[in-house]
C-alpha cells in the first residue's frame, strides 16, 4: 500500500520519501502489498541502525535509500 504519512522530521522525510511511494524492499526482502503490521520486523531499529529500503514512486521510477533510526518523540 502506498505511504499515507511521512513527517518531515522522521528519518524518512529526510530522506526525501513521500506520501503516496510504496516500499517494495526491505532488507533485500520482497514487500510489495505488506501492510505495515508486516514491515515491523524489518523497521524496528535500535537508535543509530540502518534499514536499507527499496521504493516505488507514484509515477513508476524506483529507487533505493538507508535511513537510520533515531530516538522517538516522547509525542509519537
Amino acid at each position: 500500500a502506498p505511504l499515507s504519512t511521512a513527517a518531515a522530521s522522521s528519518p524518512a522525510g529526510r530522506a526525501g520519501i513521500a506520501v503516496g511511494e510504496q516500499i517494495v524492499s526491505a532488507e533485500g526482502h520482497a514487500v510489495v502489498g505488506a501492510k505495515a503490521k508486516e514491515l515491523q520486523p524489518f523497521m524496528q531499529k535500535r537508535v543509530g541502525q540502518s534499514v536499507h529500503l527499496r521504493l516505488k514512486r507514484p509515477a513508476g521510477s524506483e529507487y533505493e535509500v538507508t535511513l537510520v533510526a533515531i530516538a522517538k518523540s516522547p509525542h509519537s
